[in-house]
C-alpha cells in the first residue's frame, strides 16, 4: 500500500535535511523535460517568426542588443550596380542617394495647378471658449502663467471679452502667439504621488 502523505511530507523531510533521492531524481527530470519544451517553443516560434516575410523589419530589432544604434540594426543595402554595402558610410551614402536623387538639371514651370475650394470655418464664439474653459478638468494641467482652468473658470466674467478678442484676432491674422506654442509636459508615473516635469 502507498502512503498518501508521502507526497505531501517529501518537501518537510527535504527541509528537514533527510532528502530522497529518487524525489530528488524526478524533480530534476520533470525540470528538464519542462525547460526543454520552453526552448523548443521559442525556437519554433522564431523559425515561424523569420518564415513570414512581412516581419522581416521586425524581425531586425531582435538580432542585436537593444542597447546597440539603429544603424548597427541596417542590413548591407543592393546599390544601383547590383554590388551591396560594406559599411556604414556606403550605407548612408546609398540611403542619401536613393531617398534624396540629385535635381534635373532642367526645373520646368508646372504651370498653374488646380485649386480646392476653402473649407468654410464658422466664426467663433465666446461661447465656444466658454464651453471649452469649462469642459477642462478644473485643477490639472495648469498652463505656462501655472493657473489651472479654476482660476479661468472664477475669471471668466471679467476677461471673456478681452480673451474673445485675442482669439478672434490670431484666427484673423493666421498667426499663433509665441505663448501658445510652448507647452509643459507633466506625466505622473502610475500609482506614484510624484510628478515629473519637462
Amino acid at each position: 500500500m502507498v502512503d498518501d502523505r508521502s507526497d505531501a511530507a517529501s518537501p518537510a523531510r527535504r527541509r528537514a535535511g533527510r532528502a530522497i533521492p529518487e524525489l530528488e531524481q524526478q524533480a530534476r527530470e520533470a525540470a528538464k523535460e519542462y525547460h526543454d519544451a520552453i526552448r523548443k517553443q521559442k525556437k519554433a516560434h522564431w523559425e515561424d517568426f523569420l518564415a513570414d516575410d512581412a516581419n522581416i523589419w521586425q524581425a531586425s530589432k531582435y538580432l542585436k542588443p537593444s542597447g546597440s544604434s539603429f544603424n548597427e540594426k541596417i542590413p548591407p543595402l543592393a546599390k544601383g550596380d547590383g554590388s551591396t554595402t560594406k559599411d556604414k558610410v556606403e550605407q548612408a551614402e546609398e540611403l542619401l542617394a536613393t531617398f534624396f536623387p540629385p535635381l534635373p538639371a532642367r526645373i520646368e514651370d508646372e504651370g498653374t495647378q488646380p485649386q480646392r475650394e476653402p473649407i468654410h470655418m464658422p466664426e467663433l464664439t465666446i461661447e465656444e471658449i466658454e464651453r471649452k474653459i469649462f469642459e477642462a478638468k478644473p485643477w490639472k494641467a495648469p498652463g505656462e502663467e501655472g493657473l489651472p482652468a479654476m482660476v479661468w473658470r472664477q475669471l471668466w466674467p471679467v476677461v471673456k471679452e478681452r480673451v474673445f478678442c485675442i482669439f478672434q484676432r490670431s484666427l484673423q491674422d493666421s498667426e499663433l502667439p509665441s505663448q501658445w506654442r510652448n507647452a509643459k509636459i507633466t506625466a505622473k508615473e502610475a500609482g506614484k504621488g510624484q510628478l515629473l516635469t519637462g
